[in-house]
C-alpha cells in the first residue's frame, strides 16, 4: 500500500482491535477522533507507526521498526497504555497531546528519544525506556534523561536512571509506584 494502511480521515468514533498495519507507504493507522487501537501491530511503515488525534487510546500496541515515530499523538486527551515500541528511526512514543495519560509503556532500541513529552498537563508514569538515541540538543527547560524527555508543565513520577544498577534495592527512588526507568 502506497499510502496508510487505514485513515479515518476526519471521521470520528473508530474502534480497531487486533489489527496489522505493516509496510504502508505512509502511516501504519492514522485516526481521528474519538478512536480505540487496542491489540494491534504497527510495522516497517514509510511513516509513523501510529498516528492519533485527540480523544484517543492507544493500548497494548507493538510499534516496531517504523520509518518515523512509532506512535506519535496530536490534539489532546490521548491514552497511551501499555504498549511496546522499538526499532523505530524516531522516537518510540511521541507526544504533543495536551492532557493526556502516558502509562506501562515500554520503549527500547529507538534512534530518537525513547518517550518524548512536548505537551503539557500530561501525566507520565510507570514507562520503561531504554537503548534509545538522545538528543541532548533539545534540552532547553525539560526533564531531561537520555531516554525520557518530558516537557515543563506536565506531571511525572521519579525518573530514574538504572542503568547498569545491578540490585535496584539501594537505588534512590527505584521503589516509588509511578517511577519511570
Amino acid at each position: 500500500n502506497r499510502r496508510d494502511g487505514i485513515s479515518t480521515g476526519t471521521g470520528s468514533n473508530t474502534f480497531m482491535k487486533g489489527c496489522v498495519f505493516n509496510n504502508n507507504g505512509e502511516h501504519g493507522v492514522d485516526a481521528s477522533l474519538n478512536c480505540m487501537i487496542i491489540q494491534c501491530v504497527a510495522s516497517n511503515n514509510e511513516e509513523d507507526g501510529i498516528n492519533v488525534f485527540s480523544n484517543c487510546t492507544v493500548q497494548e500496541c507493538h510499534a516496531v521498526g517504523n520509518m518515523e515515530n512509532g506512535i506519535r499523538t496530536a490534539g489532546s486527551y490521548i491514552t497511551i497504555l501499555n504498549n511496546h515500541s522499538h526499532g523505530n528511526s524516531l522516537s518510540g512514543i511521541s507526544c504533543s497531546s495536551s492532557r493526556s495519560l502516558i502509562q506501562d509503556n515500554y520503549v527500547t532500541g529507538n534512534e530518537d528519544i525513547g518517550l518524548f513529552v512536548v505537551a503539557n498537563d500530561c501525566l507520565v508514569i510507570n514507562n520503561v525506556a531504554s537503548g534509545n538515541t538522545d538528543d541532548t540538543s533539545n534540552n532547553s527547560g525539560n526533564t531531561y534523561d537520555p531516554n525520557i524527555q518530558v516537557q515543563a508543565g506536565s506531571s511525572y513520577g521519579p525518573i530514574i536512571d538504572v542503568s547498569g544498577a545491578g540490585d535496584l534495592s539501594n537505588t534512590t527512588d527505584a521503589d516509588h509506584p509511578k517511577a519511570n526507568f
